[in-house]
């Protein structure tokens, strides 16, 4: 990654520890090809389920049990 660029993204995971659903907001190394670089060291304990371009920040949502449907 020799022109040290970076993007602002937001990475959703879940915590192998708990299995809580969490996010990170920072900036990442990406690649000459535009591919977002994750440190082995950001990954250990955690299970990537999303990289976002940008700030994102999740809502909560409470889930009707009767169909499943979110409630915002």
């Amino acid at each position: 990654m020799p022109d040290n660029k970076t993007m602002n993204v937001t990475v959703i995971y879940f915590d192998s520890d708990t299995l809580e659903l969490k996010h990170h907001i920072g900036e990442f190394p990406v690649l000459a090809e535009g591919r977002v670089v994750l440190s082995d060291q950001f990954k250990n304990g955690k299970s990537i389920v999303a990289v976002c371009e940008g700030e994102h920040q999740p809502l909560d949502i409470e889930l009707n049990n009767n169909n499943d449907s979110a409630w915002l």
